[in-house]
C-alpha cells in the first residue's frame, strides 16, 4: 500500500491511469503464479488453484482495496481526470476514423427496376 501511495507521488501525470490499474493487475498476478506453484503439488490441481486463490484473494482484498481507494484518490487530485478525458477523446477519434466514409453517390429511386431495351418485336 505503501509502495503504491509513493508510485502515484512519483509518476509522471501522463501516466496515472495506468498506474492505478496497475496495482490489482500485479497483485492478482502474483497471487496466481504462487498458488499455480503450490497446486502441483497437490491431487486436485485444479481444485487446489482455486480454493489457494480464493482464499489468497479474499485475505488480501482489504489491504488491496485501501491502497486502490488511497491511490485513486491522490492520483485524482493529480490530473487522472484529465487522463480520463483524453482517453476517451482518442477513443472517439479512433471510432470515427474507423467508420467506413460513404465514396459513392447513391442512385436515385427506381434504380433497379428492370429496363427494356429496344425496340418491340412485331407478332409474326
Amino acid at each position: 500500500m505503501l509502495a503504491s501511495a509513493l508510485g502515484v507521488l512519483l509518476v509522471n501525470r501522463r501516466e496515472l491511469l495506468s498506474l492505478v490499474v496497475t496495482p490489482p493487475l500485479v497483485f492478482f498476478c502474483a497471487t496466481l503464479f504462487v498458488e499455480l506453484g503450490r497446486a502441483f503439488g497437490s491431487v486436485s490441481i485444479v481444485q487446489s488453484l482455486a480454493l489457494g486463490l480464493y482464499t489468497s484473494m479474499t485475505r488480501g482484498a482489504p489491504w488491496l482495496f485501501a491502497g486502490s481507494a488511497i491511490v485513486l484518490g491522490v492520483a485524482w487530485r493529480r490530473g487522472l481526470r484529465d487522463n480520463v478525458r483524453e482517453l476517451r477523446e482518442e477513443l472517439k477519434a479512433g471510432a470515427e476514423a474507423a467508420r467506413p466514409r460513404q465514396s459513392f453517390v447513391p442512385e436515385p429511386e427506381g434504380y433497379f427496376e428492370p429496363k427494356v431495351y429496344g425496340t418491340p418485336r412485331g407478332e409474326d
